[in-house]
């Protein structure tokens, strides 16, 4: 292979990040272990706004608090039959008649993603978005077929109360 081949190759890297998605219980569905690919061209993040203090003449920088943008915006692949399609549809139904009670708490749940690498199915990074609730209704209008792939995806939104980044303590799947 030429220097010039690898050159054009670099162009064709991954744009987008692949997530393997494990919701392990929505009691109030009847389901457990809900498995998905998702893709998305964000990374939920956690960012620490610093607080700036002047003491006795002096200007001092301290790590305030930490902050996050708590919604997780994603194109779910689905299979042929649809079932992550059904239950996500249902647990949204579900969240929409419960807000309207105040009740939100009770439908809301941990999400488990981890992030795959470009060229193989190797974990990369691994994040649990805690009190998770999908926010947009997945539509069948947005189903569309990629062509190149292979997949059917619809897009979908969730909300999140808290992020936990910290590996060490998250469940394995």
């Amino acid at each position: 292979m030429s220097d010039i081949t690898i050159l054009k190759n670099i162009g064709m890297m991954q744009n987008v990040f692949m997530f393997d998605v494990n919701i392990p219980s929505l009691p109030y569905l009847g389901t457990s272990n809900l498995r998905f690919l998702v893709r998305t061209a964000s990374i939920p993040a956690k960012t620490r706004n610093n607080t700036t203090i002047r003491y006795q003449g002096q200007q001092y920088v301290l790590p305030g608090a930490i902050s996050y943008d708590p919604t997780f915006t994603c194109e779910v692949l689905m299979n042929e039959t649809h079932d992550v399609y059904d239950i996500l549809n249902r647990w949204f139904d579900l969240v929409t008649q419960y807000a309207t009670g105040n009740l939100i708490n009770t439908v809301k749940t941990t999400i488990q993603l981890k992030l795959l690498s470009v060229n193989k199915n190797i974990t990369t990074k691994r994040f649990e978005l805690i009190g998770a609730y999908p926010t947009v209704k997945p539509e069948l209008t947005n189903l569309a077929m990629e062509t190149t792939e292979g997949f059917i995806t619809t897009s979908m939104n969730f909300s999140f109360d808290d992020l936990n980044t910290d590996e060490q303590n998250l469940l394995r799947f």
